[in-house]
């Protein structure tokens, strides 16, 4: 499930706090410019919320762009693949 926009304008440590504050241990990733991982799944569900750059997120059910601010759940055993723009992408990461 994504949510666009919903951290947008925030600043890092903002986002941070209020993921935190949810109970969760976001960690930020950093990722090169125009760099991807291959498709993948994990035991555990995911959030992500970009902060910097831009991702091509390849999932099951469809494809989505996230710009900075845009938060996604991917659940559990769900495959995904991830494509970074010309800038790289800065995302919180977790695990849960």
């Amino acid at each position: 499930m994504i949510e666009n926009g919903k951290y947008k304008g925030w600043e890092n440590n903002q986002i941070r706090q209020d993921l935190e504050s949810q109970g969760f241990e976001p960690q930020l990733i950093v990722e090169e410019p125009n760099d991807h991982l291959n498709a993948h799944k994990h035991p555990e569900n995911h959030i992500l919320v970009v902060v910097h750059g831009e991702m091509k997120l390849k999932i099951d059910d469809g494809d989505e762009i996230m710009k900075p601010g845009d938060k996604i759940t991917i659940k559990s055993n769900v495959s995904h693949a991830a494509y970074f723009g010309p800038q790289g992408c800065q995302y919180f990461w977790i695990e849960y």
